[in-house]
């Protein structure tokens, strides 16, 4: 049944975009941005995400970029870090499990899209 979704998700935000993990099909990466500030979450979307739809929470948010608007974020090819671009001209790795930015590189002003 295409009317009724298996899993919805609340974030702060509008969000600007989705990325499934990689090798774990039911890992799913959302950035959003809300109230000023940009923030990335990591949602388990398969079992014991929650009894209902109403009840699942990001089992990660990713705070790492302040007031910069993320633009672009993937996943690296073992699901390990991810990477970003962002508005203030900056890409950044960020290991997802320890929450912090594990390096940061200034990037063109054309620069929209990211790859890991």
């Amino acid at each position: 049944d295409f009317t009724k979704p298996e899993v919805s998700l609340e974030t702060s935000g509008k969000v600007l975009g989705v990325s499934f993990h990689p090798f774990v099909p039911h890992v799913l990466l959302s950035y959003s941005m809300g109230m000023g500030a940009c923030d990335m979450r990591v949602w388990n979307l398969g079992e014991g995400g929650g009894e209902t739809t109403d009840e699942r929470e990001p089992e990660v948010l990713i705070d790492v970029h302040g007031e910069g608007e993320i633009m672009n974020v993937s996943w690296n090819e073992n699901g390990t870090r991810i990477v970003t671009t962002a508005k203030d001209k900056k890409a950044r790795v960020i290991d997802p499990r320890k929450n912090v930015v594990v390096h940061e590189v200034a990037i063109q002003e054309a620069e929209r899209e990211c790859w890991a």
